[in-house]
């Protein structure tokens, strides 16, 4: 399918080959050769729902399942472009082996849900949250733009203006 979004990729940021499922695909090198993973998809409807994709980012990284209010509290909430967003960052418990973490977004659009996620080393990701943000904030979705929206049209001064019109 087309890709109804646009995106700013940060300075630093290399892009990979697409996969089957991702929309745009990049990495960032950090020190000690280690590299983080970007990857945006999409995916129809409501995709399993907020809750269950976040649980199972939680899961990637060896955290807990959360439910109701303690999930939503783990998250931030924001706007990109007119879209409701929640903003993810899970990493690892203290003292495991390999520090590992995700920066995850999701963005709900009239008819997909989008995922941006970021997975690798604990340091390397707090380094790049920002861009990560920058990244996340940067996305257009066309048909939630004023430009792509039919303009109204104003009925004639001496016509009553229906409610229907607003």
């Amino acid at each position: 399918p087309t890709n109804p979004a646009s995106w700013s990729k940060p300075d630093g940021w290399t892009e990979k080959a697409l996969s089957e499922m991702r929309l745009g695909s990049f990495k960032v090198a950090g020190t000690n050769d280690e590299t983080a993973d970007i990857s945006v998809t999409a995916f129809p409807g409501d995709a399993g729902g907020v809750e269950s994709n976040v649980n199972h980012w939680r899961g990637q990284v060896h955290q807990p399942t959360l439910e109701g209010d303690q999930l939503a509290q783990s998250w931030q909430e924001e706007t990109v472009d007119g879209v409701p967003a929640i903003i993810v960052d899970v990493q690892t418990p203290d003292g495991t082996e390999k520090a590992s973490a995700i920066l995850g977004a999701v963005m709900r659009t009239a008819d997909r849900t989008w995922f941006v996620k970021m997975t690798g080393p604990t340091d390397l990701l707090k380094s790049q949250k920002d861009n990560f943000l920058r990244f996340v904030r940067s996305f257009h979705f066309p048909s939630t733009s004023d430009e792509e929206k039919p303009q109204q049209q104003e009925p004639p001064g001496d016509q009553v203006k229906s409610t229907n019109d607003r």
